[in-house]
């Protein structure tokens, strides 16, 4: 018999294929967004192949969540689909030939992974917001600081290297203030807000889900003053431990969603229900 078209499965490549419950229904949608000189653009969305792609606007819910709008958000069936998805997203990310590095990706990039669950004895005619676990993992690609006198960067390549040295301080920075708020049990101000980047993992400094920082690094001679700093950098990283943060208060009466794709209630951009959320940072040099 062939599968009934309002159910979703994983194939047996999947990922989360060892976990899962075989009295449950899985659906698991995707995002690709750039923050390039401090704007969002949707890899997804074809707008990002014109000469003056539209940004996208951060939003909070009403939560406190930070949101992208309007930010396309496609659902997989099979791993095959996602890295289909990843590898395109990667074709329309911004790079550009630097004297330290012939594709140096000129944007951080964040692939964000949603996995929908709901027990199957639930009719999908009486499926609720409250009958599903939402789990969102974060993979985050960070573009490498730069020296602009190592890299030869001239014109708008200088531009990018600014935008992408003042986020990466903007994020070092909110990692110092955690740790001395940890360290000397002060509750100064985390200053998330100073960029993009940082606004939009607002939640994770504030203690919901967990932060991983990977370092990637080129291990030659002349580089070794740029290893150092990253990894500094990844040791301030692994002695911040922020407190999980309290359950949020009830929302206010909901606004009607906004639709995307799938099926019911599943169609909806539902952006306070995240669960066990992982960001992946990763700095190349």
């Amino acid at each position: 018999a062939s599968e009934p078209t309002n159910i979703r499965t994983l194939d047996m490549t999947s990922i989360w294929n060892a976990q899962l419950n075989e009295n449950c229904s899985y659906f698991v949608f995707v995002t690709f967004v750039e923050i390039y000189n401090n704007y969002i653009y949707d890899l997804f969305d074809d707008d990002i192949l014109n000469k003056a792609p539209q940004s996208k606007q951060l939003r909070e819910d009403n939560r406190g969540r930070p949101y992208i709008r309007d930010v396309k958000e496609i659902e997989v069936r099979s791993s095959e689909e996602a890295i289909e998805l990843l590898n395109m997203g990667l074709k329309r990310r911004r790079i550009a030939h630097t004297q330290l590095n012939t594709e140096s990706s000129r944007s951080h990039s964040v692939l964000s992974m949603r996995l929908i669950q709901f027990h199957n004895d639930i009719p999908l005619t009486s499926l609720t917001k409250d009958d599903l676990t939402i789990s969102t993992i974060h993979l985050v690609d960070l573009a490498g600081s730069e020296r602009v006198n190592r890299a030869k960067t001239v014109g708008e390549r200088v531009k990018e290297a600014s935008n992408i040295n003042s986020s990466l301080m903007v994020l070092r920075q909110c990692f110092e203030v955690l740790r001395e708020n940890q360290a000397q049990g002060t509750s100064k101000m985390v200053p998330y807000r100073e960029s993009k980047l940082t606004s939009f993992f607002k939640s994770y400094f504030d203690g919901e889900g967990r932060i991983r920082m990977i370092l990637c690094v080129n291990p030659t001679a002349d580089g070794y003053e740029e290893i150092q700093h990253a990894l500094k950098f990844g040791e301030l990283t692994k002695d911040v431990m922020v407190p999980r943060a309290l359950p949020p208060p009830p929302p206010p009466p909901p606004i009607p969603p906004k639709v995307t794709r799938g099926h019911g209630v599943l169609r909806e951009v539902d952006n306070q229900q995240q669960q066990q959320s992982v960001p992946f940072f990763t700095e190349f040099k």
